[in-house]
């Protein structure tokens, strides 16, 4: 009977042990818990003042003024970027017209790499039409890049 009760006492202590032990963890939870909201609300205050400023410079005439300004010489920036665009372009065809080994996977599947930078006949017109396509397609590419482009530093 003795050594039953001991180890009833025993359990009862471990049991206030892990009570003791669960309250800590508790409190500290309710802590965070406490600490987390306070950030929440300090988040919401800030984010509500970003909110009326932003409404207050939208409505703003000298705001209004200085976007469309910025806006204008984004555009007129990117514009005289455009013919950097083409040269670069112009340099790279260049550069395959020089090199045709060097690019010919972009040309032909299946085809083995030459080996000196003079085509065969039979592949001059192959090479012709190739070359007049990836231009285009080279220039078309660019072109939507550089209106991607500005659109993205307009807005």
């Amino acid at each position: 009977m003795k050594q039953k009760k001991q180890n009833l006492v025993k359990i009862v202590h471990d049991y206030n042990s892990q009570a003791t032990a669960l309250g800590k963890t508790f409190d500290s939870y309710c802590l965070r818990c406490e600490q987390e909201e306070k950030k929440l609300a300090n988040l919401q205050t800030k984010r509500m003042k970003e909110e009326a400023l932003v409404r207050h410079l939208n409505n703003n005439s000298e705001y209004i003024k200085i976007k469309k300004t910025v806006e204008e010489k984004v555009r007129a920036t990117l514009s005289e970027g455009k013919p950097l665009i083409y040269l670069a372009l112009f340099c790279i065809i260049e550069s395959i017209k020089e090199n045709p080994d060097k690019y010919s996977p972009l040309f032909y599947e299946n085809v083995p790499t030459m080996t000196s930078h003079y085509i065969p006949n039979y592949f001059q017109e192959q090479y012709q039409t190739s070359y007049f396509d990836t231009k285009a397609m080279f220039a078309e590419e660019a072109e939507k890049l550089y209106n991607m482009i500005a659109k993205r530093f307009v807005r």
